[in-house]
């Protein structure tokens, strides 16, 4: 897999994960004032993933892409959490998108440390 490859899939599942959370963004917005911090979890999690990467945390392999769908997935369930959470605490939503982040920074550690090196 080619480098302009990976761009596109990185790019393709921030999109995706992004995506998949406006529509429950949305529609809690009709009830209440919301800013867009919660749109940024996929790509958060995506970008702490690469730092680990690039500092050569965990197994290094080309397979262990498989990660970044799970970061994906993770995160559209997390922020969708979030948005049940604020639903029932009305003025906690501040604190539902800091465990929300810190949910997924924890979730990249476990990845990347517990994540078995798959062969290619």
């Amino acid at each position: 897999m080619g480098d302009k490859s990976m761009i596109m899939v990185f790019f393709l599942s921030a999109i995706l994960g992004v995506g998949l959370i406006v529509p429950g963004w949305l529609r809690l917005r009709k009830q209440r004032p919301l800013n867009f911090s919660i749109l940024g979890l996929p790509i958060a999690g995506m970008a702490v993933w690469v730092v680990l990467i690039t500092h050569g945390v965990g197994a290094q392999s080309l397979s262990n892409l498989i990660e970044v769908p799970i970061l994906v997935v993770a995160s559209v369930a997390i922020a969708y959490l979030i948005f049940w959470y604020s639903r029932h605490h009305f003025n906690r939503l501040t604190h539902g998108v800091i465990i929300g982040y810190s949910a997924i920074v924890l979730l990249v550690f476990a990845l990347r440390l517990l994540m078995p090196d798959l062969p290619e």
